[in-house]
């Protein structure tokens, strides 16, 4: 089958980073979008290792930043939400 261990189970870390992309995602139910900032900014980009994580972390950058009033993402994180889709 070719699973790694890794693959089932989750260190600290990512269960942390899941939870924060969780909350996030509970966030835009409730457009707080303050909370929805301080949540993606508690993430670290560049130690992201699973790629869901990465992908699910661009696109709520990119849903932020099309959704809210704020220009505080990137012109990278519109092009990644999109491409998301």
């Amino acid at each position: 089958m070719h699973i790694e261990v890794g693959d089932i189970i989750n260190r600290s870390d990512e269960q942390r980073i899941a939870q924060l992309l969780f909350d996030a995602d509970f966030s835009f139910i409730n457009y707080d979008y303050t909370k929805i900032l301080n949540l993606l900014s508690e993430v670290n980009e560049d130690t992201l290792k699973r790629k869901t994580d990465q992908v699910h972390y661009q696109f709520l950058r990119g849903q932020y930043a099309l959704k809210s009033d704020r220009n505080e993402m990137n012109e990278n994180s519109c092009v990644l939400f999109a491409n998301a889709l």
